[in-house]
């Protein structure tokens, strides 16, 4: 089965604010060097430009800010999120963004355990709690973040990170993201 024919979840059909996908959003950029940032789930402009974390957008921004610090280039890492269709809810001018639900999640899961068994990553680099529990099974991101966790289900470790948009959302979690990107330099040098 293709992913474009999936309907697993409730996201092909029409949700509750009117919505219903308008296509899946696959992951991009190189598997050359084996790093992959896997992020939540799609917005309205991931949708739109079928890319994982969009650029023109502030969390792309800040993820590209986050790759900057890392002296990475975003061509050179492969992004794609755990959950591959936009989740939405009924907002005063149509529909927004929501996180995904567990039931979106753990179905989208054999897609992303496809990809990373494909991609073949030695580190992956969670951002935010739904792609964490999707890629390591345990939630709680906060309590992870800044440190590396061995993964043996895809012989890789996995490193998480803080959503780019919950920085945006609460500036007291700055300083913190700018410790676990030191964190995550370290482990880099460590694992590659």
């Amino acid at each position: 089965m293709k992913l474009s024919d999936c309907r697993k979840c409730g996201l092909c059909k029409k949700q509750e604010s009117g919505f219903r996908r308008s296509q899946v959003v696959l992951g991009e950029g190189s598997t050359k060097y084996r790093l992959m940032f896997v992020v939540e789930a799609p917005g309205e402009y991931e949708d739109r430009n079928r890319s994982p974390l969009w650029h023109e957008t502030p969390a792309g921004e800040m993820f590209g800010k986050v790759l900057k610090n890392l002296s990475l280039k975003r061509e050179l890492v492969y992004t794609t999120s755990a959950v591959k269709c936009r989740p939405t809810q009924v907002g005063p001018t149509g529909p927004k963004n929501r996180n995904p639900t567990d039931i979106e999640v753990s179905s989208c899961r054999p897609w992303i355990v496809k990809e990373i068994i494909r991609t073949k990553p030695k580190l992956i680099v969670t951002m935010g709690a739904v792609s964490m529990k999707s890629v390591v099974g345990v939630g709680g991101v906060t309590r992870h973040t800044g440190r590396l966790i061995r993964v043996r289900e895809f012989d890789c470790y996995v490193f998480p990170l803080l959503h780019p948009a919950s920085i945006l959302n609460d500036n007291s979690l700055k300083e913190r993201m700018k410790k676990d990107i030191i964190s995550l330099r370290a482990a880099l040098k460590e694992v590659f």
